[in-house]
């Protein structure tokens, strides 16, 4: 393998250097010599973390941007300046295994409409379950709402070997991505204004509609700490979660698909905001969510955006008659607070 091609695992830290220093010797040790291994550190408050990575691994770039980007507006400003072919992105509290690259670089090789995949993300503080940000593939229901082959809503799965099928899903994990570099351009990379939260979700559904497949292969496994830049349950993380999420739907939906289904999304989320209402400093995010959000609407800055340039071995098929892999067409609240299904295979089937 590697050959022709050129593969750059990229690896994104904000802080973090106690996770830097494990992390990046166990990925490096990992890496066949067609791999070459660049990190990325956002700059988003004064750290000693650059200088630590200097002197502990001087051999490896360091890319440090000029001011606090996010991770969409990051990852697009160094991976203009990486020359590759595939772009493997890798959060820096993620634990690689031996062998776990190359799957996910195979998968991508074995069919020209591949275009991103991610590996089987378990938790590093419980091995033996899933991790919530990615588990065994992303899925999103009717309204938008995200899960996992192995999470539900707050319900993480103990990994028994339930999903170690590889197949095609809707989203891959930014803890954890590879993807072609053309393809990623084609679709205009991250989108900047979500600064953190949602971006790699917005980006495999752009690529769907431009005929590529996101896939999961659990033949690759890593393990993820998680909520390490930005603490689960905070108010700062269902802000982006939320707000992020109600763009990426109009970015990506028509107008005919997309009104009644924010209706349906503002009952939920006023649901989920009663529900959490007692938690003032959490719940407020969901009043400055819908506040943000409309502005923008009426403001015309969030639309609908019309794929790119397709796959050309997907055939001419219109956007509204293609396949979109992951969709599921119920909704996921109903399924998990109404009818008690906890799991992904209960929900799905």
């Amino acid at each position: 393998m590697g050959g022709d091609i050129q593969v750059a695992v990229v690896m994104l830290a904000a802080d973090g250097w106690q996770y830097l220093r494990e992390t990046v010797p166990v990925l490096r040790e990992t890496l066949p010599g067609w791999a070459n291994l660049y990190v990325v550190y956002d700059r988003y408050r004064d750290t000693s973390t650059p200088s630590h990575f200097r002197d502990a691994f001087p051999d490896i770039p360091l890319l440090v941007t000029p001011q606090n980007l996010g991770f969409g507006r990051s990852y697009n400003w160094a991976l203009r300046q990486i020359d590759a072919d595939i772009y493997v992105l890798v959060n820096h509290d993620v634990y690689v295994t031996k062998g776990w690259l190359e799957p996910l670089v195979e998968w991508l090789m074995a069919d020209p409409c591949h275009g991103a995949v991610q590996p089987k993300i378990r938790s590093a503080r419980q091995p033996e379950y899933f991790e919530y940000a990615g588990a065994c593939g992303g899925w999103i229901d009717l309204v938008g709402i995200p899960f996992c082959r192995g999470r539900v809503f707050d319900y993480v799965e103990r990994d028994r070997g339930q999903y170690d099928d590889t197949t095609y899903v809707f989203w891959a994990s930014g803890a954890c991505l590879a993807v072609w570099r053309e393809v990623f351009w084609l679709a205009g990379g991250f989108y900047p204004p979500f600064f953190v939260h949602m971006e790699e979700i917005d980006l495999c559904w752009r690529l769907q509609r431009m005929g590529y497949r996101i896939g999961c292969v659990p033949a690759s496994v890593v393990y993820h700490v998680g909520g390490v830049s930005i603490p689960y349950g905070s108010h700062f993380k269902l802000y982006w979660n939320l707000r992020n999420n109600l763009v990426m739907l109009r970015r990506n939906l028509p107008w005919g698909r997309w009104w009644w289904r924010q209706l349906l999304r503002v009952g939920i989320d006023l649901a989920g905001f009663l529900r959490m209402i007692r938690k003032w400093e959490v719940a407020r995010a969901f009043p400055e969510s819908y506040v943000h959000v409309l502005t923008g609407l009426l403001k015309g800055f969030y639309r609908y955006e019309p794929a790119g340039k397709r796959c050309p071995d997907y055939g001419k098929e219109n956007e509204e008659k293609r396949q979109i892999e992951g969709m599921y067409p119920g909704l996921l609240i109903v399924d998990y607070y109404l009818r008690g299904r906890r799991t992904f295979g209960e929900i799905v089937g």
